[in-house]
């Protein structure tokens, strides 16, 4: 297991480059793949600002509530380009 601080950083990365990427990977187009990725973005970034550990500023989610998030995370972030139809170019 690695460390909660660690894992918080990872945390805001993770958002950080979700929120940044339609931008830096030129695929801000205003389609589902841009709004998919800055919202899972957001969400990551919430979760983890409400998340009761070191780098967590309002503390109300356990951190194992934290850890089911993460994974839905990584399910929606896996599912997205066949759900939301965009595949073909990402």
């Amino acid at each position: 297991m690695i460390p909660t601080t660690l894992h918080g950083a990872i945390d805001y990365l993770v958002a950080l480059f979700l929120i940044s990427a339609p931008y830096t990977l030129g695929f801000a187009d205003g389609g589902a793949a841009q709004w998919a990725t800055i919202g899972l973005g957001a969400f990551v970034l919430i979760y983890s600002l409400f998340t009761d550990y070191e780098l967590g500023m309002v503390r109300i989610l356990r951190f194992r509530v934290h850890l089911a998030l993460d994974v839905v995370f990584a399910l929606l972030l896996l599912a997205s380009p066949w759900v939301l139809n965009f595949s073909d170019r990402i």
